[in-house]
């Protein structure tokens, strides 16, 4: 499995977006529940975290920022790996990972961003407004989707 790391981020060919709605098994707090991604970047992201981060994305691109995902949703293999390279420190430089159930990245709403020159910036002035939130001091390339109750996005895959 590659490395996911703030400052290695593979190039995608385009399309950037495959609105095929995928049902995998998410986790949220340990239980397991059924959710429905999309590809953005060539990363599985839940649909409705897809459309907020997009239009964060089309904001962010209006003020000469590149928004680039690296990790989004990871299933339950995906986290074990990582989990494991947490606890064994023998890959993916002993980066911090969640035990598997408990990643917000397996709730599809966890998003990890490529830090290129600006961005942090961009997102701390500006995520809020989109519903999202950097949950890990020690991580400023993660970033959860948090919204109000009162949030709605156009569907990218309808807009498009």
């Amino acid at each position: 499995m590659p490395l996911a790391s703030p400052t290695h981020v593979e190039v995608l060919p385009r399309p950037e977006v495959d609105c095929t709605k995928v049902s995998e098994d998410g986790y949220r707090k340990g239980k397991r529940r059924a959710i429905e991604v999309i590809t953005i970047d060539g990363r599985m992201i839940e649909h409705r975290t897809a459309d907020a981060y997009w239009a964060m994305r089309e904001a962010a691109a209006k003020d000469g920022i590149e928004l680039t995902i690296f990790s989004a949703f990871r299933t339950h293999a995906e986290q074990l790996y990582f989990y494991g390279c947490y606890t064994s420190c023998a890959c993916n430089s002993c980066a911090q990972a969640a035990k598997p159930g408990f990643s917000n990245h397996q709730s599809g709403t966890a998003i990890d961003i490529a830090m290129w020159p600006g961005v942090h910036e961009w997102l701390v002035a500006h995520g809020k407004r989109y519903g999202f939130a950097a949950t890990v001091k020690s991580e400023p390339w993660h970033w959860e989707y948090r919204p109000s109750k009162r949030m709605r996005w156009p569907s990218i895959c309808t807009a498009k």
